[in-house]
């Protein structure tokens, strides 16, 4: 899907988003917009890149981090911009899926040394279940 499709864009600070993904092809999501709630999707970028990019937001500074921190929109940009984890190819995002259906979090280290974004990764093994990962492993199968 295109990404003025998805929920993540109508969620806040989704039109800072769209700077990054809106080229890409959203894969899968998992988005709640309202006014305080979270966006969470994987993007396969024209390059042949894949992303998982997950955040959370807030109506107010009290519960806005972003806002807390008065971050301009080019600093919120760029905070998703490196928080996210980046593929090189969709091979080596299979590989990694494949990796952590079935892998404890102590067994992440020999993972981390490839040098990945792994924060948001682990937030997404953390709160999704093993069938939404499932799932998502078998979109990305069937892709060209």
């Amino acid at each position: 899907m295109k990404w003025n499709e998805t929920i993540a864009s109508k969620c806040r600070y989704g039109d800072v988003a769209q700077n990054i993904w809106g080229i890409a092809e959203i894969l899968w999501e998992k988005s709640e917009a309202d006014y305080q709630g979270s966006a969470s999707f994987v993007a396969k970028m024209p390059d042949g890149r894949y992303c998982f990019c997950e955040w959370s937001y807030g109506s107010c500074g009290g519960c806005d981090t972003w806002e807390a921190a008065h971050l301009s929109d080019s600093e919120i940009q760029q905070e998703m911009d490196e928080s996210a984890a980046w593929f090189d190819d969709k091979e080596m995002f299979e590989k990694f899926i494949d990796k952590i259906l079935g892998a404890r979090i102590e067994s992440y280290k020999p993972l981390r040394e490839l040098n990945l974004r792994f924060d948001a990764i682990l937030t997404m093994l953390e709160n999704r279940s093993e069938g939404e990962l499932k799932a998502f492993l078998e979109i990305l199968k069937k892709e060209k």
